[in-house]
């Protein structure tokens, strides 16, 4: 997925969870034949709403890797964004826990280092930083100014697959 400027996009799994894709942003999506799916961000920003799982300790649903970072997700809320260039990424976690690494294999494995609501992480090519607080408040704030398309889409809120196809056959019928 390749958004360009004034786009983002919305990528709805048929569990609920979701994938906001910011303007200028690039996303590609490996299904794995077992196992939790990984999403690639190339470069930009994305926003993930991942539902809860089922039962505590469940294998991760969803891997998030940059060329800086592996991100490993059961059930939780956060933004990352990613510089390719400067090879570095910005976690911030706004409910749950993600648990972040070198590789997918660290994660799995429990080595990662966990990133709980309200805390922020950087990576780059060096390694990952330690955790931090930030202000919630403020960095939803300025993420809403510096991204108003994916903000505006973000409020559109679709809770799962089958409300997104029930929208649509309400339009659908609406304009026949």
């Amino acid at each position: 997925m390749v958004t360009g400027e004034g786009v983002a996009a919305r990528l709805l799994y048929p569990d609920g969870s979701q994938l906001l894709l910011g303007e200028n942003s690039e996303l590609q999506i490996q299904l794995p034949e077992a196992g939790a799916p990984m999403a690639e961000l190339q470069k930009g920003s994305v926003t993930a709403k991942v539902t809860k799982a089922a039962t505590p300790g469940a294998p991760y649903k969803l891997f998030i890797k940059t060329n800086a970072a592996v991100m490993g997700v059961r059930g939780t809320e956060f933004v990352d964004d990613h510089d390719p260039a400067a090879g570095k990424t910005e976690l911030h976690t706004l409910e749950g826990r993600v648990e972040v690494g070198s590789s997918r294999e660290e994660v799995g494995a429990g080595k990662g280092r966990g990133v709980e609501a309200d805390q922020t992480l950087h990576a780059d090519r060096a390694g990952v930083s330690r955790v931090e607080k930030f202000d919630r408040v403020a960095f939803i704030k300025h993420r809403q100014e510096r991204h108003p398309h994916a903000h505006r889409l973000d409020r559109r809120v679709v809770r799962s697959f089958d409300e997104l196809c029930k929208r649509r056959s309400e339009r659908i019928e609406l304009r026949t």
